[in-house]
């Protein structure tokens, strides 16, 4: 499942906010009960510090420091990170992960065609050391930009720290599986997995009365970018964002995916669409470096 955390604040990040962060993490430990993962980064020059806790794996992180070791507070951005292992369950899985120009993701989700798009980006003159989706997709945004997303077959949000741009990269995939929030004052974001988290930063977050009463009267929930605090927004699903990390911290988002009208075709056709779809569905989410688990229902996909 994982669980990611991004804090940027523009007057810089001090004790206290590295701390909530910490405690941020500890919240949503089970999402990811393999790992934990941050690192420290000033937006403006990509200086960065991998900062070691108690559950941090053991592997030779460049820069690493602990959190007693921190003497001068020039970093602005934070991201976090708790692992579940499924793809290349090595320490070269850990995030956050970096990329040869100093770009640096956090993700939580899976990208099923990550096997197709990593020969694709091959023949981009793009090199591997790892065997994990993660660094596919930042291979692809490299390579891509932005609408790296329309060639993703899964379920992720993405927050990807572009060095060169000064710009946060945000991501959610088309149905909004894996949930991404969102928190920001003029100089404040938070993006987490739960909203739990953001409550770590001991923001005043106020009841949105409004998305209890839909709750309690009609069990709607999840229906929109509501969330049941007035500051906390749901990162819409089929979209992505670039974040200035230099400007005042605008959320517009861009809808990269659409449900479309199918033209009229044959029962036929049909069945025959659906079975392929289907039987190429299973076979790309069989991929996997744990054993894999079935969870069954009386919804039609788990019938069919």
């Amino acid at each position: 499942m994982c669980g990611i955390l991004a804090y940027f604040n523009r007057n810089g990040i001090q004790q206290e906010q590295i701390s909530q962060s910490l405690s941020a993490l500890k919240k949503i430990k089970h999402r990811g009960p393999d790992g934990e993962g941050v690192v420290l980064i000033n937006s403006k020059t990509g200086e960065f510090r991998n900062l070691i806790t108690d559950e941090t794996p053991e592997g030779n992180f460049p820069n690493a420091i602990t959190i007693n070791e921190i003497s001068e507070f020039k970093f602005d951005l934070l991201f976090g990170h708790r692992r579940l292992s499924i793809i290349d369950l090595s320490v070269n899985g850990h995030q956050p992960m970096s990329d040869e120009i100093g770009n640096w993701i956090v993700f939580n989700g899976e990208v099923y065609n990550y096997i197709e798009l990593r020969e694709e980006l091959k023949k981009e003159n793009c090199k591997f050391k790892t065997d994990t989706d993660t660094e596919v997709i930042l291979a692809a945004y490299r390579t891509w930009g932005p609408t790296c997303v329309k060639k993703f077959n899964g379920m992720f949000s993405i927050v990807l720290f572009d060095k060169k741009k000064h710009e946060l990269f945000v991501a959610n995939d088309r149905f909004g599986v894996k949930p991404l929030y969102i928190f920001n004052t003029a100089s404040e974001l938070v993006l987490s997995s739960e909203i739990k988290e953001i409550k770590a930063y001991q923001n005043k977050l106020t009841y949105n009365e409004n998305a209890f009463s839909n709750f309690v009267r009609h069990a709607y929930l999840d229906f929109d970018n509501s969330t049941f605090f007035n500051e906390v927004k749901r990162f819409p699903n089929s979209h992505y964002s670039e974040i200035s990390l230099d400007k005042e911290l605008q959320l517009r988002s861009s809808c990269y995916y659409e449900l479309t009208t199918r033209r009229s075709v044959s029962d036929n056709y049909k069945v025959e669409e659906f079975r392929e779809l289907l039987n190429d569905s299973v076979r790309l989410r069989l991929r996997s470096d744990v054993e894999v688990g079935f969870a069954s229902s009386g919804g039609l996909d788990s019938s069919s």
